[in-house]
């Protein structure tokens, strides 16, 4: 184990969405503060949660204050907080749409008015950002001592498209969490799916991840193997569900009873627990991201599910062209059911490639989890601690043509 010295009786404080809310980043903040938490006992760690509109949350005790996304007084109480408690690094989990303001731009109010080092985790890099969006990254990169993502073409969209010098980006990959090895026939089992071939989706539901081409692509599938099931899990995003209730979700339901599939669909309405989803993981034959949009940079739901050993078919969204390299999956077209058929019947129809396919998932899965991902934040902060907050000493000098920092 990586242990620092230089961080024994430091406190690094998180600013991000936070578990219990229902949010693909909230469960990245707590399980990278835990995993530094976990093998750091003598570094303090805490989280400032975002909690959106009037929407109450039973937060851990991890987490030491709350923010109202749309409440200015509420960011610079935070700012307040973290001077008085002593904090001496600050990590942010920016993503556009969980601070209130122009862009997101009420987390601006926050970095101007603390004097600590930051670290900024960006889960999305726009590629054509517009005037607002551009300006509040370009002023989260003014005020950051590092920038990291978690894909190449996130590294390619910060240098080429917003100038950020190459020496302040870390490359650090998407944690997961450590893989059980599951039994996948024991899993089924116990989540009732024995003598099925299970497709695999989770996350939260919404139009954009294009799960209508599963759909589609399920009747050749069906007719070679009968015992197909697509099994989805997740509920609808909150925000959807918010602005247009259950429509994607009931136009599926009307899609599946058209083509007469209902015995080869089945929808887990709800936000499982990580023991759930591990054993849904286990049990799962292929998984399936058929996402609509190339731009996503980060896919959380794709690293856990590649982690975890699981032969994956995507579409070649950024993230997907990355994570699926060396035949750890297959890539098929945006839109494309008879692509997605194909695949699943190639893997079906060759159990060995199957197993291989699965095996070099695993093997990459080793290298991601989250205390080997923990170590690397770690470097990274102990890196802008002992630089402070004087940006020209925290920004590391490059010359042209050098790449990232991968750590």
């Amino acid at each position: 184990m990586y242990i620092s010295q230089n961080l024994v009786g430091k406190s690094i404080a998180f600013i991000g969405t936070h578990v219990p809310r229902h949010c693909g980043i909230a469960t990245f903040t707590a399980d990278l503060a835990g995993a530094l938490e976990a093998q750091y006992p003598l570094t303090r760690v805490t989280t400032l949660a975002i909690s959106d509109g009037d929407n109450q949350y039973d937060y851990p005790s991890s987490v030491d204050f709350e923010l109202r996304d749309n409440l200015p007084e509420s960011y610079h109480a935070a700012a307040k907080h973290i001077e008085e408690s002593g904090v001496d690094l600050v990590c942010l989990q920016h993503e556009f749409g969980i601070f209130g303001g122009s862009a997101g731009d009420n987390i601006l109010d926050l970095l101007d008015a603390i004097k600590v080092p930051v670290i900024t985790t960006l889960h999305t890099v726009l590629r054509k950002p517009n005037d607002e969006e551009r300006r509040v990254l370009m002023a989260i990169a003014r005020r950051s001592t590092k920038l990291v993502v978690m894909s190449q073409k996130a590294v390619e969209l910060l240098l080429s498209v917003y100038g950020i010098p190459s020496g302040q980006i870390e490359l650090i990959p998407h944690g997961i969490p450590a893989m059980p090895n599951g039994d996948r026939r024991l899993s089924k089992e116990k989540l009732g799916l024995v003598g099925r071939r299970v497709l695999l989706t989770f996350g939260l539901i919404s139009s954009d991840k294009g799960l209508e081409n599963v759909v589609e692509a399920l009747p050749e599938v069906v007719a070679a193997f009968p015992d197909t099931l697509y099994v989805v899990v997740g509920q609808t995003h909150p925000k959807v569900k918010e602005q247009v209730g259950e429509t994607y979700r009931n136009r599926l339901l009307a899609r599946i009873a058209e083509l007469d599939l209902e015995n080869n669909v089945r929808f887990v309405d709800q936000y499982v627990t990580l023991d759930d989803l591990m054993l849904y993981l286990s049990a799962a034959d292929i998984y399936v991201t058929p996402y609509l949009k190339e731009e996503q940079v980060t896919s959380g739901t794709l690293a856990i599910a590649v982690g975890s050993g699981r032969a994956t078919i995507s579409t070649p969204y950024w993230h997907a062209q990355e994570m699926l390299q060396f035949n750890r999956g297959i890539l098929v077209p945006f839109r494309d059911p008879l692509s997605i058929a194909r695949a699943c019947l190639r893997l079906f129809y060759d159990p060995q490639e199957h197993s291989a396919m699965e095996r070099r998932a695993g093997e990459f899965g080793e290298s991601v989890q989250w205390p080997r991902i923990a170590k690397r934040y770690m470097r990274t902060f102990e890196t802008a601690i002992e630089a402070g907050d004087d940006d020209a000493t925290a920004r590391v000098a490059v010359s042209p043509g050098n790449g990232p920092t991968l750590i």
